[in-house]
């Protein structure tokens, strides 16, 4: 996957999520989602992968193959692998923004007001947001 790609979903993640930060901290932040995004392809291939396969590829990476030559041996040994991996991007890209609204949101709740043993704060407020 090309980088102009993966720049563009990380851009994409950070105009979903709502983040306004200085221009240091959104490039630092755009740097480290972007290194989780490359984690996650990465981790997702390696898990399509059948055994044989996995083996395979590891002595391959010891040629120290390029990013295309990589792409080349996944395509090669996955069916469908690009659909696959796009699947996975949109996933984690879903998962993170996901995550970074619920923590804005639980930054903002007075969570001493949720004291119910049997309902977790954030169970409260996805119950709320499913009545609106």
């Amino acid at each position: 996957m090309s980088e102009n790609i993966l720049k563009e979903y990380v851009n994409e993640i950070y105009n979903q999520a709502d983040i306004l930060l200085e221009n240091s901290e959104e490039k630092e932040f755009k740097e480290e989602l972007e290194r989780a995004l490359v984690e996650k392809i990465g981790e997702a291939s390696i898990d399509m992968l059948d055994e044989d396969s996995k083996e395979e590829y590891y002595v391959f990476l010891e040629t120290k193959p390029t990013d295309e030559k990589i792409r080349e041996f996944l395509i090669s040994h996955i069916d469908n692998f690009d659909e696959k991996i796009n699947n996975e991007i949109i996933n984690f890209c879903s998962d993170f923004i996901l995550k970074i609204k619920k923590s804005i949101i639980m930054g903002s709740v007075d969570v001493d007001k949720y004291s119910n043993e049997d309902e977790s704060v954030e169970d409260v407020l996805i119950n709320e947001s499913k009545n609106n």
